[in-house]
């Protein structure tokens, strides 16, 4: 590994964190709160309301934090309200650009020491920490139209130093580089939620950069399990993408890969009408139909959202 040369610059015009809101005010407010408590690192922050219906959002800047507040008049999913705020953030002269869950924490030391990690590399073209969830440690993962599980997974109790290089890193804290976007383009909008940012690291790695995890610095992410969107909507999404996925990085195979992922669809779809889970088997019966026709992009309708 040849070491970086990478030089990076804690002022706040070249550091900027991107959050995006969906119907949850209380939860971004407290997370853009916990990072206006930051002492050394200066970011600045890129709240993007992606069409929420609450009563709105507004955040007052700090002596040192600035925040730029990006109102959507509609839901443009993860990849689009994201985009808006990597725009925003590339337009203001920011190097480095991280994507931020608002269920997610992670430290101003752990972020300094991910940010150094970041330049020790000048092959990495995104970077992320072991997520905590639960008892488990996420590191990443495989390739999502060759695996059904796709989740590197450890115990916390895991000890790993440097740098772990994995297909995908997590999206809930993710680092890439203004130089990086410019090269492999933006979030690809066709995925709508779920799979776009294992499409952005594939493309990383056909660029011929790496994707990379440090299992020591730790994040955490609070899953809410009794989300009711989770057995339909979450559930349509993250299968259905596969097939799109597929599409663009495993042409050659898709006639292998397509019929797998068809069959695998089906498992789940009868298992979901035998155990009596109705919006888990819509999800897999519409998901299944839309990747083989190769409908792909915003169908939140299909779930009344």
């Amino acid at each position: 590994m040849r070491a970086g040369l990478r030089m990076l610059d804690h002022n706040r015009e070249k550091f900027g964190i991107i959050l995006l809101n969906w119907n949850a005010e209380e939860l971004t407010t407290r997370c853009v709160r916990a990072l206006q408590e930051w002492h050394k690192l200066r970011p600045h922050i890129y709240v993007v309301d992606n069409g929420s219906s609450g009563t709105g959002l507004y955040f007052e800047d700090s002596r040192d934090v600035p925040i730029s507040l990006i109102k959507s008049p509609k839901n443009r999913g993860y990849a689009g309200g994201n985009n808006l705020g990597i725009r925003k953030a590339i337009e203001d002269g920011c190097e480095y650009l991280v994507l931020l869950n608002s269920d997610a924490y992670i430290s101003e030391n752990n972020m300094e020491i991910l940010l150094d990690q970041f330049r020790r590399y000048d092959d990495i073209g995104c970077l992320g920490p072991g997520i905590c969830e639960g008892d488990l440690l996420f590191l990443g993962g495989r390739d999502m139209g060759l695996h059904p599980n796709t989740r590197n997974t450890l115990s916390q109790e895991t000890s790993m130093k440097g740098i772990m290089y994995v297909d995908y890193v997590p999206g809930m804290v993710f680092l890439t580089t203004k130089d990086v976007i410019k090269r492999i383009g933006f979030l690809d909008e066709q995925f709508f939620f779920s799979g776009e940012i294992a499409d952005f690291c594939k493309r990383v790695l056909k660029a011929g950069y790496r994707c990379a995890v440090c299992p020591d610095v730790r994040a955490n992410h609070v899953v809410v399990e009794d989300n009711p969107l989770r057995s339909s909507l979450y559930a349509y999404y993250s299968f259905r993408n596969r097939f799109l996925f597929v599409r663009k990085h495993h042409s050659n195979i898709r006639w292998i890969l397509e019929p797998f992922w068809i069959l695998w669809g089906m498992h789940k779809y009868v298992r979901g009408v035998i155990l009596g889970l109705d919006n888990e088997s819509a999800a897999y019966r519409m998901a299944i139909m839309d990747g083989v026709r190769g409908v792909f992009g915003d169908r939140n309708d299909l779930f009344s959202v």
